[in-house]
């Protein structure tokens, strides 16, 4: 863990903007990582099962 002594210069509100970025970042990462892992799991559907374009269609004038 990070210690303010060794900020690198930084005032400790500059500090603390880093951590929560830093913080928010890691939360953005995991949401985006676990929903690319449930779209790979259930990409197992085409583009035309999804959309309907490319199925027989009867239509009768």
């Amino acid at each position: 863990m990070d210690s303010i002594n060794s900020n690198m210069g930084m005032g400790p509100e500059l500090y603390a903007m880093k951590k929560a970025i830093d913080v928010q970042s890691q939360g953005i990462l995991k949401v985006l990582e676990s929903t690319s892992s449930a779209s790979a799991q259930s990409n197992t559907a085409s583009g035309a099962d999804l959309t309907g374009l490319g199925q027989k269609l009867d239509i009768k004038a």
